[in-house]
Formats: structure tokens, C-alpha cells, sequence
């Protein structure tokens, strides 16, 4: 398809890749079909239908397609735009894995916050009123990959403070509770999108498995606490430790180990002609290829004789703390 040249963002958005170009035709068509009464009952999540009696379980697969709001629609459009742009490194099979874990994790989680809500109130239009639907949770977790892509790239500079790209999240949910504030959004919305925050953080810091074999990211600069800011860390390290600490229980989650070999530095000895260094004296001296001076390394200067290997894991927090074992 050929857009004109004036509309460069126009034809980024239709040059997503060919596997996104049919989901958005789907969104489209089901946002149509949302004008027709008790469309939200066969495609989006119904608190009160999925099980008994209805069961009503096909829903938990066309929820994340379907939308009955133009705001949300276009939402999820953007959310699309954001995958192909964002995880275009991502195979097929990684970009699907993902977006499967986020909006299916999303969506449970967010019905089972709905029946305990039931549990506790006793309000049926939790049940029967309250529709789960699109990938506004998905939109949450791109937040989260942004981070892990650009890191701590600076965006905006405030006199009060710096806004960086690992404050996106932070800045994103403070976005939709003022949204729910302003009673643009209903509750579940914003549910969905920073239960979609947290779920990708877990899935990309433990779970994902990349081509080098490697499981997850453990690195200090993506803990949880690094999304918000300096004076806030330390409360949601609390949250992000309790979650690290039942995953290991649960066997859900292993701490990683690597191997890695540390060198020492390399060692140079010169040979340097003193009767040439008198004779030029204060003089400026010759070039480099007419001076008799030879490196020398050693074969044990480059470290190979002697290593180690070091088990990284990572803390609840999510740093990382090494702990020297023997070479058996």
C-alpha cells in the first residue's frame, strides 16, 4: 500500500508488520459490531458468565479484541503501533509469547480483583455490569519495555527534577488515576493497565527466555523500585521483594547463574634506548616507528591462568549479589 510523503506517520502506522495489520482489521470490525445490542456479553468478559452457569469461557480470548468505546479503539490501535515499533528485535514467536502472557494474566487477574471486590461488597453489577475488554493491559507492560530499551535516557529536564525514560511507567500510571479521577475511565480500565505493568515486569525480569539461553533480566538498573522516584524506591522495593520471595516458593521462579571469568589487567613492560633519550634532550622526540621500544606481554598477563567463576543471583529487590564458589 503507497501513502504520499506527507503523511510519513500515516504510513508508519499501516506499515506494521503483516501478522498486527489483521488484528487491527479485527478491532476495527468488532468496534462495529459493539452498535449491536449484547455484544459486550459474547466478547468481552463478563464477571458473572464466564463459569457457572454460562460459561461463557470463549470470551476470555475475544475480550483483548473487542472495545464498545472510539477512546479505547484507538487505544488499542496505538498499542499496535507501540508493538511494532518498540518490539521489532522480538520474533514472532517472543512478540506473541508476550503479548499472550500479558493480556491473558491481565484479564484473570483482573476478574479475580471483580469476584473478591463481589466477595467482600456484595454488589452484583460487579458481576454483570463490569466488562473486561481490550489491551489497555498491554498498553501497561510497553511501558515497561520502553524502559528496558531506552534506559535511563533523559526525556523532559524540569528545574524540580529530570524526567528520564525509566520513570515512564511511573508517569503512565499517574496518567490513568488522574483519568479515573476526572471520571474519564472507569475503574477497570485503569485495574487492567497497572496489573499490565506489573505482569510484564515479572515476565521480562524472570521468566523470558532470550536466544543465548539466557532467562529474564537481572540487572540492577530494571528492579521494580528503579520505575518510580529516588524517595518512593523503597516502599515498592517492599512489593517487588514480596513477589520475588513468593515465586520462590512457589518453584515459579530459579535464580539464575552465570559464569564468568575475570582477568587480571594486562601488564607492559617497555625497552626504551637511554642514549637516544640524552642525545634528544629537551628536543621534541622522533616518531613513534623510529624509537627502539618494545611491548612485551607475558602470557600470564592476559589472564588466562587465572579465573574464576562467580554465581550471580539476583536479591529480592532484584540487585544483584555475587558469591564466589570453587571450580569443581
Amino acid at each position: 500500500m503507497v501513502f504520499p510523503t506527507g503523511f510519513p506517520y500515516v504510513h508508519k502506522f499501516f506499515g506494521c508488520h503483516w501478522q498486527l495489520q489483521p488484528i487491527m482489521v479485527l478491532q476495527i470490525i468488532f468496534f462495529a459490531v459493539s452498535f449491536k445490542p449484547d455484544a459486550d456479553v459474547y466478547l468481552a468478559i463478563t464477571p458473572g458468565r464466564v463459569f457457572v452457569p454460562n460459561y461463557y469461557v470463549w470470551t476470555i480470548f475475544t475480550f483483548s479484541f473487542y472495545n464498545n468505546s472510539i477512546f479505547f479503539l484507538l487505544s488499542d490501535l496505538l498499542t499496535l503501533f507501540l508493538l511494532n515499533n518498540l518490539l521489532s528485535f522480538y520474533s514472532w514467536a517472543a512478540l506473541f509469547k508476550f503479548c499472550t502472557v500479558v493480556n491473558l494474566t491481565t484479564a484473570l487477574t483482573t476478574l479475580s480483583f471483580l469476584y473478591i471486590k463481589y466477595a467482600i461488597i456484595f454488589d452484583t453489577d460487579l458481576l454483570f455490569t463490569e466488562k473486561i475488554c481490550g489491551s489497555v493491559g498491554l498498553l501497561g507492560g510497553l511501558t515497561v519495555v520502553s524502559r528496558q530499551s531506552m534506559g535511563d535516557k533523559l526525556l523532559l529536564n524540569f528545574p524540580l527534577g529530570k524526567i528520564r525514560c525509566k520513570h515512564i511507567p511511573f508517569m503512565s500510571l499517574i496518567c490513568s488515576l488522574l483519568m479515573l479521577i476526572l471520571k474519564i475511565v472507569r475503574v477497570v480500565p485503569v485495574i487492567m493497565f497497572v496489573t499490565g505493568i506489573f505482569v510484564a515486569w515479572v515476565y521480562l525480569r524472570f521468566f523470558q527466555r532470550h536466544d543465548n539461553g539466557v532467562i529474564g533480566d537481572v540487572t540492577d538498573a530494571f528492579t521494580f523500585s528503579g520505575f518510580f522516584p529516588n524517595h518512593l524506591e523503597p516502599p515498592v522495593a517492599i512489593l517487588s521483594n514480596a513477589v520475588y520471595s513468593l515465586l520462590l516458593k512457589l518453584k515459579l521462579c530459579k535464580k539464575p547463574v552465570f559464569k564468568s571469568i575475570i582477568s587480571t589487567a594486562s601488564v607492559m613492560s617497555f625497552t626504551v634506548n637511554i642514549d637516544d633519550v640524552s642525545r634528544f634532550g629537551d628536543r621534541k622526540l622522533p616518531s613513534v616507528s623510529s624509537e627502539k621500544i618494545a611491548m612485551l606481554v607475558t602470557p600470564d598477563s592476559i589472564g588466562l591462568s587465572a579465573t574464576s567463576d562467580h554465581s550471580v543471583h539476583p536479591s529480592p529487590c532484584g540487585s544483584l549479589s555475587s558469591v564466589t564458589t570453587t571450580n569443581i
